[in-house]
C-alpha cells in the first residue's frame, strides 16, 4: 500500500473515531491528486438518533478552484447551524499542497488558529511538516515532523517539539510496516521519555483478504510489558470491492460486538450514508448517521452522455492484461489513461475508434516495470469519461 492510500485510512479513522480536524491534516498526501476524483464531495452532514429521530449535528462544506481550497465547518446551535471553524488549503505553481490553515470563527469574524505547512523533496514526498500556532499575532512553530521513506513507502514519521527558539526535543515517533504486496499492516506509536528514550504506547495492526481488501484493524496498547487488546473492525465487502458493513469490537477478557456501521452508494459508487448503530441486549439501536453530497466535476450536463461498457481480462493480473472498450457514440477523441494509486499518469494510449482492445504489460512510459498495486485506467471522450480499477498481483 502506498503512502497516499496510508493517509486516506489515516483520514478516515480521524473522522469516525475522533472528529478532530487537527488529526485530518497531519497526513495529507492525498490533498495533492484532488485533480484525479471524478466526484468531489460538497457537503457532509451528521446527525444523532435522539429521542427517536434523527437530528442534526454537524455540517461540512467543501470549496474547490482546480483543489479542494476550504472547508467550512459548522455545529446546531438553537436549531441553526453556525460557523466554529474553516480549513484552507494553499498550493504551489504544481497544484501541490503546501499550507493547511486552521481558522476559529470567534466575535463574527475568522480568526487565525494554527498551521501545518509542508516541503517536499524532488519526487513529491513530504519530508517536514511544521505546526505552527497563533499566539500573540505572530505564528509560532511548535513541532516539526520529518519523514523517512524506503521503496516510495513512508516508513516513519518522527517529531520534535521546540522548546526554545533553537533547541528542538525529541517528541514522539509513528514507525509503518507494509507486508510483500507493500500493503500497510502496522502502525507503531512511541513517545520518547525525556526526549531520549522510546516508549511504546499503542499500535494498530492491519489485515488484508486475496484481493487486498483491509478486512480488520486491531488496536492494541502496550501495558504490563506486553501489548493488549483494546478494540478492533471487522470489514465486509460486495463483489465490487465497496465496503459495506463493519463490526466495532472491544476486548473485555475476549471479543465483545459495540457497534455496528452500514456504508451506501451512490449510482456511482460515492459512499452516500454511513449508519452507525451500537448494540445493547444483541439487538441494534441507531446512534447516528453521516451523509456525503458530490458534484461531478468532469462531465458535462450540455452533452448526451455515451453509454460505456469498459473491462480488462485478467483482472487481478501478473504480467500483461487485455483491456477492451466500447461507446455507443463515435468520438474522433478518445484517450486510454492507467494512473498509478498516486494519481500519476502510468502509461496512455490514443484510440481513434469507439471500438478497441489493448494489452498493457505492466510497464509505464519509460518501459519500466510497474510495482504490484491498485491501478486506474480511465477512458476519456471529449465529453465523458470513465474510471475502472485494475490490480496487478506478484
Amino acid at each position: 500500500m502506498k503512502k497516499e492510500v496510508i493517509i486516506i485510512v489515516l483520514l478516515f479513522f480521524s473522522l469516525v473515531l475522533s472528529g478532530s480536524i487537527k488529526n485530518e491534516l497531519r497526513n495529507p498526501v492525498d490533498m495533492k491528486y484532488y485533480p484525479q476524483r471524478e466526484f468531489k464531495v460538497i457537503e457532509y452532514l451528521k446527525q444523532y438518533f435522539v429521542n427517536e429521530n434523527w437530528e442534526d449535528s454537524l455540517r461540512y462544506y467543501y470549496s474547490y478552484e482546480d483543489t479542494l481550497i476550504q472547508i467550512t465547518y459548522q455545529k446546531i446551535s438553537d436549531e441553526t447551524f453556525e460557523n466554529y471553524g474553516k480549513l484552507c488549503y494553499l498550493y504551489n505553481d504544481e497544484n501541490i499542497l503546501t499550507d493547511a490553515v486552521y481558522y476559529n470563527w470567534e466575535n463574527e469574524d475568522w480568526i487565525n488558529s494554527y498551521k501545518y505547512s509542508y516541503y517536499y523533496d524532488n519526487n513529491d514526498n513530504i519530508v517536514t511538516n511544521v505546526y505552527s500556532e497563533w499566539i500573540e499575532e505572530n505564528w509560532l512553530a511548535i513541532y516539526l515532523g520529518t519523514y523517512s521513506y524506503e521503496n516510495d513507502n513512508l516508513i516513519q514519521e518522527f517529531w520534535q517539539y521546540w522548546e526554545d527558539e533553537e533547541t528542538l526535543v525529541n517528541s514522539h515517533l509513528y514507525s509503518y510496516s507494509y507486508d510483500q504486496n507493500e500493503n500497510l499492516i502496522e502502525i507503531h506509536y512511541q513517545v520518547y521519555e525525556n526526549g531520549i528514550e522510546l516508549t511504546d504506547i499503542y499500535k494498530f495492526v492491519y489485515s488484508y483478504d486475496d484481493q487486498l481488501h483491509n478486512t480488520e484493524l486491531l488496536y492494541q496498547v502496550w501495558e504490563n510489558d506486553d501489548w493488549q487488546n483494546s478494540y478492533q473492525y471487522i470489514y465486509y465487502y460486495d463483489e465490487d470491492g465497496n465496503l459495506i458493513y463493519a463490526d466495532y469490537q472491544t476486548w473485555q477478557r475476549g471479543w465483545l460486538d459495540d457497534s455496528y456501521a452500514t456504508y451506501s452508494y451512490d449510482e456511482n459508487g460515492n459512499l452516500s450514508e454511513l449508519l452507525w448503530q451500537y448494540w445493547y441486549d444483541d439487538e441494534l439501536y441507531n446512534y447516528s448517521k453521516e451523509y456525503y453530497t458530490y458534484e461531478d466535476f468532469l462531465s458535462v450536463d450540455e452533452f448526451d452522455i455515451p453509454k460505456f461498457q469498459v473491462w480488462n481480462f485478467p483482472n487481478p493480473f501478473c504480467s500483461e492484461t487485455t483491456i477492451s472498450f466500447n461507446v455507443t457514440q463515435t468520438s474522433p477523441f478518445i484517450t486510454l489513461e492507467i494512473y498509478n494509486i498516486k494519481g500519476q499518469i502510468v502509461k496512455k494510449f490514443s484510440i481513434g475508434d469507439s471500438r478497441f482492445s489493448v494489452v498493457w504489460n505492466g510497464k509505464d512510459e519509460k518501459g519500466n516495470q510497474v510495482s504490484p498495486g491498485i491501478y486506474l485506467l480511465k477512458i476519456k471522450t471529449e465529453n465523458y469519461q470513465i474510471t475502472k480499477k485494475m490490480l496487478r498481483s506478484r
